[in-house]
């Protein structure tokens, strides 16, 4: 199926939210295992990015409810047994490596679940011994690799100092990531350590838990007023002084030594920023889609990108829409600068669509959609794989579907409705009206795939 071997990491990685480190990552401690095989490194390799995209389909399922789709939980289960086939054929079922595996993957369990029961929707106090508790075991599974690494090339006494800096760098590295995704956590009700430690000192807590949260503007200012970003990129520096110190007797250089560097150049070079700065492309600097000059015709705008057609069904034209509706989204569109990109262009046509449905609510969604009520259930059951595909395809050129885009057969013949973009479009619109209530007159195709952003690096 299309985009089903697109795994989360990739999606991550596109919008620039990870880097590739985690598919080399045995290479930052290999100058302490130099005996290692080239085939045992690709396979560590192999293992990492199985065991990473692993963690974020389970990060997924516990954080957004509606993304624990069928398809999500089956690539997870797989992803971890690909992950244990590949360590079974390296490690025989008696190894020391094994109880490692256990301890690390109780670690990421133990400080995932207390990070949620604590720190999500209620604003409680850490205390020191807790911070670096979560802040390590999130990304425990990490140090996978450096037992495996260890055990193959019988030298376990390297495991203590390596796992202890392992912990220490990830407490200073998650805390940069806090300052970095200070709004998407508050947004999301994430109370991370310079959250709640702001909103402690200022004595908001039980207002932050209320109805009436503060507004993101106002928690911007606070954690400048507090110094919050300076104070924590000092703690944070400490832990990463304190993590190069653990190995400063086995590893006085190298990549794991570099990544520690680089970490704390970062922080030193970090700029507090109170306005966000979304992801921009080259693709999104120009217009793709003129809407006035594209809707001339009368025909239902059916946005696609040019990698869609193999898989979308000409078959399954859309149902017509009711005249009024059609007027309201027509008048809407043209009023409209043009889109830069299919995301732009769906994020515009589901706020027209919101806009007729507003003003012609005796019509069903589905009549808003040009959907059958047969394909409108199919998108809401398979939700989850068309925003995927939509992740993939948001940068590309906004076409619209004409005959002529009919692509030859593959291996499967085409089944989707040609309407899905509609019904992307309709569903972020959907989704930011859901996180922020407010009159649909205020509310602009950019602040709509603003938030799709963020949601889909959550």
């Amino acid at each position: 199926m299309p985009a089903f071997a697109d795994l989360i990491s990739t999606q991550r990685m596109r919008a620039n939210v990870d880097t590739r480190g985690y598919y080399t990552y045995p290479l930052l401690f290999y100058t302490l295992f130099p005996d290692l095989s080239l085939a045992q490194l690709r396979a560590l390799s192999l293992i990492g990015s199985y065991l990473f995209d692993y963690i974020l389909s389970l990060d997924r399922l516990m954080d957004h409810r509606d993304a624990g789709d069928v398809g999500n939980v089956l690539v997870g289960s797989l992803l971890q047994q690909q992950a244990l086939s590949l360590l079974y054929s390296l490690f025989p079922f008696d190894s020391p490596f094994w109880p490692y595996l256990q301890t690390y993957f109780e670690h990421f369990i133990q400080a995932s679940l207390q990070e949620r029961i604590r720190h999500h929707h209620l604003v409680t106090t850490y205390t020191e011994e807790e911070l670096a508790f979560i802040y390590a075991g999130k990304p425990a599974v990490g140090k996978v690799c450096i037992a495996a690494m260890a055990t193959l090339s019988a030298r376990p006494d390297l495991i203590p100092a390596l796992v202890n800096s392992h912990d220490t760098f990830y407490v200073g590295f998650q805390l940069l990531d806090d300052l970095q995704d200070w709004r998407l956590d508050y947004h999301n009700h994430h109370y991370s350590y310079p959250l709640t430690l702001a909103f402690t000192e200022a004595g908001w807590c039980r207002r932050v838990e209320s109805e009436t949260r503060p507004s993101i503007e106002e928690v911007g200012r606070l954690l400048q007023q507090l110094t919050i970003p300076e104070r924590m990129c000092t703690v944070a520096v400490k832990y990463l002084d304190r993590a190069e110190d653990l190995i400063s007797l086995e590893m006085d250089s190298g990549s794991w030594v570099a990544a520690i560097q680089k970490t704390r150049q970062r922080i030193e070079e970090f700029t507090f920023q109170l306005e966000p700065k979304p992801p921009l492309t080259a693709d999104e600097t120009a217009i793709t889609l003129d809407w006035s000059q594209e809707l001339a015709d009368g025909n239902m705008p059916l946005p696609i990108s040019p990698t869609w057609p193999p898989w979308l069904d000409p078959q399954r034209m859309p149902v017509p829409l009711p005249p009024p509706v059609n007027q309201v989204q027509t008048d809407y569109l043209c009023k409209q600068e043009g889109a830069k990109n299919l995301g732009a262009a769906v994020s515009q046509l589901g706020l027209a669509i919101h806009h007729s449905q507003q003003a012609h609510a005796q019509y069903e969604w589905e009549r808003h959609l040009g959907l059958s009520s047969a394909e409108w259930t199919w998108c809401h059951y398979n939700d989850a794989w068309l925003k995927t595909i939509l992740s993939l395809s948001m940068a590309e050129p906004a076409l619209l579907w004409q005959p002529s885009a009919t692509a030859p057969g593959g291996m499967l013949p085409p089944w989707a409705p040609l309407a899905i973009g509609r019904y992307l479009g309709y569903r972020l619109v959907q989704d930011y009206r859901t996180h922020y209530p407010m009159s649909l007159a205020d509310v602009t195709a950019a602040d709509v795939l603003r938030h799709y952003r963020y949601q889909l690096v959550a």
